[in-house]
């Protein structure tokens, strides 16, 4: 009771591992192991510690995810002889800023596309500031959201540790890895499909982490995380995903060519009328534009 496990963090803990059994199965694989340690990309990090410098507002409880953190106690007061569930002030949470966010967010998603072999599209979902774990936190094993958080990336901004301060993560086949990053490194992993977390409580002062999340951006993708008890309509394979860029691929092209043969017809036929008649035309065309490069 007193590292706060009260029955509701139980409840949401018996929900993770449910999930972890279930939606792996639901998850295509989109790279062969499953995550890949990195350098976080120079101008991009120094951007962010850049940002981190110039914070106007210092860093900030974030709110409690009973059952999945050690976030919150439990303390008896023998005044009042009742129980008071308390931060544990384990975790902060501190905004770099919309600007800062949306470039790191942008610059990173042709690289996470390239990191799974350019075979589908992504579209950004969520990128969050700085998440600061202080002195004995730790994280459930877990999977993220089915919907949103698919492809993601850890980046280590700043940690002052007395021991490492290891990422547990499964690959595809089931085997266990400690990832070990230093200030200026990230990792890209499968958030949705492979299991993550940092079970060992952490021996130092901070450790402060950025993370961004990509999705599918086709059509084709769940329109809704599980839930307890419930299925997908159907299970969605990387053939589908894979299938379904192409038909979006296509189509684009293709709207593309239409719109510049148009353009060409547009050119042609303006290009062989009188100075009078583009006037004219130009006074009575929707798309005045158009028309006037070439007066």
């Amino acid at each position: 009771m007193s590292q706060g496990f009260n029955d509701d963090a139980r409840y949401r803990l018996l929900g993770v591992l449910a999930f972890n059994s279930l939606q792996p199965q639901v998850v295509p694989a989109l790279h062969p192991v499953g995550f890949t340690k990195t350098k976080i990309p120079k101008k991009i990090y120094a951007r962010i510690l850049t940002a981190r410098k110039k914070m106007k507002k210092e860093f900030e409880v974030e709110s409690c995810d009973l059952g999945m953190q050690n976030c919150a106690r439990i303390l008896y007061s023998n005044i009042s002889q009742e129980c008071h569930m308390v931060s544990a002030e384990n975790y902060w949470y501190a905004d770099l800023g919309k600007q800062t966010k949306s470039s790191v967010f942008e610059e990173l998603r042709p690289l996470a596309e390239k990191w799974i072999n350019n075979k589908i599209e992504l579209l950004g979902t969520s990128v969050y500031g700085i998440r600061k774990y202080t002195r004995g936190a730790w994280l459930m094993s877990h999977l993220d959201h089915l919907k949103t958080h698919v492809v993601s990336a850890i980046l280590n901004i700043a940690q002052d540790v007395k021991e490492e301060w290891p990422l547990q993560i499964f690959d595809h086949s089931g085997k266990m890895h400690e990832i070990l990053l230093a200030p200026g490194d990230m990792v890209w992993y499968e958030s949705a499909k492979l299991i993550h977390g940092r079970v060992k409580k952490l021996n130092g002062k901070y450790f402060e982490n950025m993370f961004v999340h990509y999705m599918p951006r086709s059509l084709n993708w769940y329109d809704s995380d599980l839930g307890l008890g419930t299925e997908p309509k159907s299970v969605i394979s990387l053939e589908d995903l894979e299938k379904s860029e192409r038909d979006f691929r296509e189509t684009r092209q293709n709207m593309i060519t239409e719109m510049e043969t148009n353009q060409k017809q547009q050119e042609e036929m303006y290009g062989q009328l009188s100075l009078e008649e583009k006037l004219s035309k130009l006074g009575n065309s929707d798309q005045p534009g158009v028309f006037a490069e070439k007066l």
